[in-house]
């Protein structure tokens, strides 16, 4: 999973701002679930999307939260 970047005016230039790269499973048993994405510095001016890379068969359903952490 990732955090990517793009400039508002040049939104198919992406950057990779944040990478959490490991194995889970979240189905009759859940591991490593969480995945964190850490964002050194918000840019006004830059649009930003979580890109993941799933996988499932055809009667996989399910739900992603999200949520925003503050320190």
């Amino acid at each position: 999973m990732s955090l990517v970047s793009s400039a508002k005016d040049k939104p198919d230039e992406t950057r990779e701002e944040a990478v959490d790269k490991h194995r889970c499973h979240a189905g009759a048993w859940v591991e490593a679930d969480l995945y964190r994405l850490e964002l050194k510095q918000y840019d006004a001016g830059r649009g930003y999307a979580v890109v993941a890379h799933i996988g499932g068969g055809d009667s996989t359903t399910g739900d992603f939260m999200f949520r925003r952490l503050r320190q």
